[in-house]
């Protein structure tokens, strides 16, 4: 998005709600986190073309120099293991947690 590359490109639905999640490899090894979709309507109107499943997120290394300098641990792992869907899912709920904000 606009070349910017801290961002990965990927062609995962994201749904509103979604922005700040991880975004997982085939092994659960967080690999990003999800930021924004490309917006279909903008598109259709100015390229005549209406996408879908185009979706950004911050790359892992900018993710990680941002906990870095933070003084915020974390674990790394290697990403040599498929897992299925279910398996993946069962890992992310071990790390994922949903965060609201009140005011």
């Amino acid at each position: 998005m606009g070349d910017d590359s801290r961002l990965l490109q990927v062609t995962n639905p994201i749904q509103p709600g979604n922005s700040g999640g991880p975004l997982l490899d085939v092994s659960g090894n967080v690999i990003g986190i999800v930021t924004a979709k490309l917006d279909a309507l903008v598109m259709a109107e100015e390229v005549g073309i209406i996408p879908e499943n185009v979706g950004f997120a911050i790359r892992a290394g900018v993710a990680k120099a941002f906990l870095d300098a933070n003084s915020v641990s974390y674990r790394t792992a290697e990403s040599d293991t498929k897992l299925s869907v279910a398996d993946i899912a069962e890992k992310a709920r071990q790390f994922t947690v949903r965060v609201e904000c009140w005011r």
